[in-house]
């Protein structure tokens, strides 16, 4: 018998939300008629601390050619003391309010069903995080909070800006980075190498390659997805974009191509590989050290060289699974 949560449900009946009636002279048109959104205020704190009313969430974040969308069975996103960070205390997600610049609460409508979600963007208008709303939500709640940020034009407390695109060190060698590896283990993987002042992590990969990373093959990580798909694997995804990380679990359960790429699926997580969307799309075997041993995870990068995914198996994977986990990424290397 499958013991696993059941999928969650994110579509309700036509006529369920109504923005035009709970925000009057405030609603737009998207740019379908199938679709009205309302603006939201900028008081990030205020904002994703209400949404602990609103009960279990879809969050969905996107970077680069990837999309990975998990439940939330609650939120409660906490301020990091002495900083412009927020974390999600029950998912680990962490989101930087300073890299934050518009929010906007939007319903779709698709052939008779409605979708309502919470969609916030960075400050260059990429969409970086999207919060839907499911059948565990509580719909008034959602209300609520909509016409509590509701706005004609997005206001509240300026958040100091964070510099997108600081003046980067130079190219680090092998000896720099050596002292420093053990380090990652102990990170949140994200745009730097820890320990080497605006040294981007891919540069301390490059310098580590042929010691503990390497670069792979074209399509290693999506084919050993797929395997790891049917062998129905635990894994481990983390996410990041310029404003939100990300991580999740799953046994995956299955895979399936559509118009817009390959998604695998696991009941209440799923992760979209889109085609034609990656640039310079680029995969490192990164070698991690721990007490237990060293950890084998793909990285991905994009064309501009910022970190994209890690994946890894989970901690619960079996002694089979990484064995077989890490002979496809030794095969997979590139030459």
């Amino acid at each position: 018998m499958d013991s696993s949560p059941p999928r969650v449900a994110y579509s309700f009946d036509a006529g369920t939300f109504d923005l035009r009636k709970s925000c009057p002279g405030l609603w737009l048109m998207g740019e379908s008629s199938q679709s009205t959104m309302v603006r939201l205020d900028t008081r990030w704190e205020l904002m994703l601390g209400g949404l602990r009313e609103l009960g279990a969430v879809l969050a969905s974040v996107r970077s680069g050619p990837l999309n990975l969308a998990t439940v939330w069975p609650r939120v409660d996103f906490q301020r990091i003391p002495g900083t412009y960070e927020l974390v999600e205390l029950h998912s680990g997600t962490e989101l930087r309010s300073g890299m934050l610049g518009s929010a906007m609460a939007v319903v779709d409508e698709i052939d008779g069903q409605q979708m309502a979600s919470l969609q916030f963007s960075t400050r260059d208008g990429t969409g970086c995080l999207k919060i839907m709303i499911t059948e565990d939500s509580d719909l008034d709640a959602f209300e609520q909070l909509v016409r509590t940020h509701a706005v004609a034009t997005a206001w509240g407390t300026p958040t100091p800006v964070e510099s997108s695109d600081p003046t980067e060190a130079p190219l680090p060698d092998w000896k720099q980075v050596k002292p420093l590896w053990e380090g990652l283990a102990r990170t949140r993987p994200g745009r730097y190498f820890p320990g080497l002042a605006m040294v981007p992590r891919l540069s301390g990969l490059k310098a580590a390659a042929g010691s503990f990373a390497w670069q792979l093959q074209p399509q290693v990580d999506r084919l050993l997805l797929e395997q790891m798909t049917a062998r129905r694997g635990w894994m481990e995804f983390a996410v990041r974009n310029r404003a939100v990380f990300m991580p999740a679990n799953c046994t995956l359960s299955r895979a399936s191509f559509c118009g817009c790429g390959l998604t695998f699926f696991s009941p209440q997580t799923q992760l979209t590989m889109r085609c034609g969307d990656g640039g310079a799309w680029s995969t490192w075997v990164v070698c991690l050290p721990t007490p237990e041993g060293e950890r084998w995870n793909i990285e991905a990068y994009d064309e501009r060289g910022e970190l994209c995914i890690s994946i890894g198996l989970s901690d619960t994977a079996s002694d089979a699974e990484e064995t077989f986990w890490r002979s496809q990424l030794l095969e997979g290397r590139l030459a």
